[in-house]
């Protein structure tokens, strides 16, 4: 009997003891420090929280050497843009790159050789023989003779595109007539032959002038002994009425200018004189 009390008293205090163990004065401290502890580590948390903000403005990775044998690699990233705190994206760089300024020089055109060229020479003899001297007026009433040729010309040009463009020529006369209009042919003249230009002759001087819109044209042609290269000028002597009045008339060329088809220049040389003649009134 005395054993079963004594079982049923151990039974009855073990929880007693146990219940007494946590209303225990002695560790009721213990609650107090694990509060401080964690302040602690919040306050830790907070140091850590604001060096990783100071470090934060750029994501370059940098190398801190701790002590003199621990290296430590930090890597810094940008912080995450929010509303209240917007990241913004930085400009970008304008690079100014001078630029060289551009310089234009002026080159002139290469001269264009032209070698078209015309040569000429008057008075061939087995073209227009000298008439016999002197020659009396044609018609004695008034004192005329009426076309009387003073001057052949015969040209020679370098290609076929060549075409007479001015002619002058200077009348040499003296006496008792008077000259004042000249006449130009083309070819072997006749009786029939009609002159292609008609000229004024003012102070000594007759120029003949064929633009490229006139139907007449003078072409030359480089086929020796071409008709249309022979041009003959014909003058009228006037004013020898009375017996033994005489007009002594001799002609030279002074000009002779010349052009291709396209109007461009062709270079002209030679010279041709004609014979003195002398026109009497019998």
């Amino acid at each position: 009997m005395k054993k079963y009390i004594i079982a049923l008293a151990i039974v009855s205090f073990v929880p007693s003891v146990a219940f007494a163990s946590w209303w225990n004065p002695l560790s009721w401290g213990e609650k107090t420090d694990q509060s401080n502890e964690v302040s602690s580590l919040k306050a830790q948390i907070a140091t850590l929280q604001q060096a990783i903000a100071s470090l934060s403005a750029t994501t370059s990775p940098s190398t801190t050497t701790v002590g003199a044998t621990k290296t430590v690699t930090v890597v810094k990233y940008l912080p995450c843009p929010t509303a209240s705190n917007p990241v913004s994206t930085p400009p970008t760089p304008v690079v100014t790159v001078p630029v060289q300024p551009v310089v234009q020089v002026a080159v002139p055109p290469a001269p264009v050789s032209n070698p078209a060229s015309v040569t000429f020479s008057g008075n061939d003899p087995s073209i227009s023989p000298p008439l016999a001297q002197p020659v009396s007026v044609t018609t004695s009433g008034s004192g005329q003779y009426l076309g009387l040729p003073v001057l052949t010309l015969y040209l020679v040009p370098s290609s076929n595109d060549i075409y007479l463009h001015t002619l002058t020529v200077n009348l040499n006369k003296s006496g008792q007539g008077t000259i004042n209009t000249a006449y130009l042919y083309q070819g072997v003249v006749g009786p029939s032959s009609r002159p292609i230009l008609t000229g004024v002759v003012a102070n000594g001087t007759v120029t003949f002038t064929i633009k490229s819109s006139d139907a007449q044209q003078v072409q030359l042609s480089t086929s020796f002994g071409n008709s249309n290269n022979l041009l003959t000028l014909k003058v009228d002597v006037s004013g020898l009425a009375n017996s033994g009045d005489s007009e002594v008339v001799s002609a030279s060329v002074s000009n002779v200018t010349a052009n291709t088809s396209s109007g461009q220049n062709v270079n002209v040389s030679g010279s041709a004189s004609g014979n003195v003649i002398t026109v009497k009134q019998p």
